[in-house]
């Protein structure tokens, strides 16, 4: 029976998922420059690691692939410093400190990483 439901042809609603992310992803290459977009990224949580690689693979102009590197690189390390507050406060010595920002960061670099739920539509990556 497995067999039998197995995909004949490419389903639509996931093609126009992956047509979508890379429309967007397109977009940002493109209109990275205007100062608006620009700062919304910089003061976002950055891209996940799937679509960041998309980024880099869509993205023709050197310059403006150094400028996304350089922001997603900041947000990374936001991310990071938060990641290194939450393993202090859980240090038995600060037991007593209340969690901030950080207490999620471990939820947000996993998502970072591996994108986050539903990110993808139907795709594997989100189950």
């Amino acid at each position: 029976m497995a067999d039998a439901l197995e995909p004949t042809e490419p389903c639509m609603v996931c093609a126009m998922l992956a047509k979508a992310e890379a429309d967007y992803v397109w977009t940002l290459c493109q209109h990275l420059t205007d100062a608006r977009i620009e700062a919304a990224y910089r003061e976002s949580t950055g891209l996940c690691l799937p679509h960041f690689q998309q980024f880099l693979r869509a993205v023709s102009d050197p310059a403006r692939a150094q400028q996304c590197i350089a922001i997603q690189r900041a947000i990374w390390s936001r991310l990071r410093a938060d990641l290194e507050e939450f393993i202090a406060k859980t240090d038995y010595r600060r037991h007593d400190e209340p969690m901030g920002p950080e207490g999620d960061s471990w939820s947000r670099a996993i998502a970072s990483l591996a994108g986050g739920k539903g990110v993808f539509g139907v795709d594997p990556r989100s189950a």
